[in-house]
Parts: C-alpha cells; structure tokens; sequence
C-alpha cells in the first residue's frame, strides 16, 4: 500500500516537474519573437535600409503589387487553397491544427501593433499577412511529409521498406519546402523591402512550429488527441474563450488611451482578430457530430474522420496517399473524379458561408464586427467539422461504402 502510493506520489510529482518544464520552454519560446520586434527590428531595419528593385521590373512594381494584395492579402489563397485540400483529402484533425495555426501569430501580431502604436507612434507596422507564410508552411511540411515520426506514438504499422525510406524523403521535402519559402520572401521583399518583417515571419513560424510539434507533440494522425479537445467541458470552453476576449478587448482599450485616433486603432485591431472567433464554431461542430451524430461511440467517429479502424490503422494518413484510392477507411475517401466534385462543393459552401455577411455593410463598428467576421466565421468552422460533411453526403459525394460499414456496425 504505502510502496503503491510511493509509486503515485512520484508519478505526479514528475507530471508537475514536465507541466512547469514546459511552461517555461512555451514562455521562452513566445519571448523570443516579442523580444525581436520590440528591440531589434528596428535596428536591423536602420541597418538594412536600402531600395532594392530590379531594373526591368521598376515599371510593373505597381502593378505586381496590386495583384499581390489581391491573391495573397485580400483573398488569402495561400491559406484557403492548402486549407480546402487537406479538408478535402486528409483526417479532419490535420484541418483542426491548419485552423489553429493561424491563431497564434494574429493574436500576437495584434498585441505587438498595440504596443509599438504607444511606442513609436504607429510607424512600425507588421505585415499580418506575411506572418503566415513560414509557420503556415512549416505546419504544411509536417502534415504532409513528417507526421510518421518514430518519437510519437501512432496508430500505425509500418514496414521497414517505408522506415528505411521515410527520411530521405522528409529531408528532400523539406529542402523544398525551404526553396519555396525563400521565393515567397524574396518576392515579397522586391516588392516591399520590409526584411525586418521577413526575419519576424521566420522567427514567428520556428516558434510556432517549434510550439505545437516538440513541446505540445501534436500527432495529425491520432484521434485521441482531437477527442481530448472535443471532450472538453463546454462550461468551461465558454469561460476560457470569453476571458481571453475580454481580456484582449480591456487590454486593447487601456493600450490606447492616450492615442489621438484611439476608436479607428481599436476597431482596426479588434476586426482582424475576430477570425479567430472560428475556434468557437469549430468546438461546437465537432462537439456536436461527437456528442449527437455519433453518440459518443470513438470506434465510429474515429473511423469516419481518420484512417482508424478499431484500434490500429493500417497506414499513416497523408495527401498523397489519399488522393485517386478509393479506400472504406475515411469519410473523403473517394476515387479521383467524386473527390475533385467534392472539392467544388466544398469551395461552394464555404464561399455561401462567407460571402452573404462580407457584403453587408453599417456604419455601426460593432454590427459589422458580429455581422461581418464572428457569425460567418462561426458558420464556417461548424459547416467544416460537421454541416458541411452532411450536406455531401445527401449529394452522394463522400464515402458512402464506410457509412455502410457504420450502419452495420451499430446494427450488431
């Protein structure tokens, strides 16, 4: 008896040892991207202050840089597209970190404008767009090529053909993914000569991903994990997601008391952080097909939203392997032509969702606030993690095989 509670004792002891560990590697690791904007951005940009263009381009810089703003800062297609690809092929957690990942770097982007506002009266701006590009990819990287990692645990069996060949192929896609970041910023700095935003996208993405995947060790492929969050308490949910607003919205107001534009600078910031609002609709969607859809039986749910069967998938999951096999084993696992009709769907509905609200428009901040960003972006992230999945599948559109298997399953 007293050697069992020994056995405990030390087992929370060492809980409470890696939780405090790891409080302290997140707050080192947040430090690091504040530290840089507040103390050395503006040092490195007095350093790098220099107008590069290249010559036979100097007359179409306008122009590119219209068409920039558009594909990348007013449709944001570099999240959209990758996003309504995962969701269309992959396990709907790899959609739920993609989601998630663009929250961190705008709360934190919106924090330090307040703060650099005060400071140096609103002449250092970041670019909010350009502070997903590193994270955003990286995260991309690691659902698509990397999340087969021998450290983690998995629901998997893989061969020695595939352990033998797994790294040389995280490293070749790797190096590529690094190429194209380096084009993306290379284009944005002929374009903007902003290398201080450059260097803070970098730093901002490492520690991003350097958050969600050593310290928190997010599997994309493990159903528990999206099972913990939709098992969350939605007292509890309400609570947190309130006092984090509230929070931000008091800290955003006493930040700029002294500012003579105070309510323009206030509701510019607090707009753009509403997307993150989505986390709101997403808990309650994926709560919902859980808690109701499923009755909370994991077997089903796990097998509809991952390649889970039971308790061991056969494989890991990834884009490549998903796209063109026709496999009972995931709710978008279809053959090639069901799956690019599905596409279309998808990209039609989340335009329905978004699009009515966008256009409406009020001269009170506040109606737009909730008319235009926290309603469609609600709607949105319920439709993606449940309203849409039922809407393919009245159109026959998603894998209707794997439903089957699920009615028979319950029949039993």
């Amino acid at each position: 008896m007293y050697q069992r509670y020994s056995t405990s004792k030390i087992k929370n002891r060492k809980k409470s040892f890696i939780f405090c560990c790891n409080i302290f590697r997140i707050s080192i690791a947040l430090c690091i991207p504040i530290l840089y904007k507040i103390y050395i951005s503006e040092y490195i940009k007095s350093i790098f202050h220099v107008s590069f263009q290249i010559k036979f381009l100097e007359n179409y810089i306008p122009y590119l840089k219209d068409v920039y703003s558009s594909l990348f800062n007013k449709y944001k297609l570099q999240i959209v597209i990758p996003l309504l690809m995962i969701y269309n092929y992959c396990n709907i957690y790899k959609t739920f970190i993609l989601l998630i990942s663009l929250q961190y770097p705008l709360i934190l982007s919106q924090i330090l404008n307040i703060y650099l506002i005060n400071r140096i009266n609103n002449k250092a701006e970041i670019n909010n767009e350009l502070i997903y590009t590193t994270g955003y990819t990286l995260i991309l990287w690691e659902i698509l090529f990397n999340s087969d990692t021998d450290e983690k645990i998995h629901y998997s069996i893989k061969s020695i053909d595939s352990i033998r060949k797994g790294p040389n192929i995280n490293k070749f896609s790797l190096f590529l993914i690094t190429i194209f970041i380096s084009i993306l910023h290379f284009i944005n700095f002929i374009l903007f000569n902003n290398i201080e935003n450059i260097l803070f996208d970098l730093i901002i993405g490492l520690t991003l991903y350097y958050i969600f995947f050593k310290i928190f060790e997010l599997d994309p492929n493990n159903p528990r994990q999206f099972q913990n969050f939709v098992d969350f308490s939605l007292f509890y949910f309400i609570l947190i997601s309130f006092m984090i607003n509230l929070f931000f919205i008091i800290f955003t107001i006493n930040a700029t008391n002294n500012y003579p534009n105070k309510e323009e600078i206030i509701q510019n910031i607090i707009y753009k952080y509403s997307f993150s609002s989505i986390i709101i609709g997403i808990f309650f969607g994926a709560k919902y097909e859980y808690n109701f859809y499923f009755e909370k039986r994991f077997g089903n749910w796990a097998q509809y939203n991952f390649e889970f069967d039971g308790e061991i998938a056969e494989e890991d999951e990834s884009l490549a392997s998903s796209i063109s096999f026709n496999k009972a084993r995931q709710w978008n696992h279809t053959n090639f032509c069901i799956s690019l009709i599905r596409l279309f769907f998808i990209f039609l509905l989340s335009f329905t969702c978004l699009y009515p609200f966008l256009n409406i428009t009020s001269d009170n901040f506040y109606q737009n606030l909730v008319v235009n960003n926290i309603i469609p972006w609600n709607i949105l992230g319920f439709g993606l993690f449940h309203l849409f999945k039922l809407v393919l599948k009245y159109f026959k559109v998603t894998n209707m095989l794997l439903l089957t298997i699920i009615k028979e399953r319950e029949s039993f």
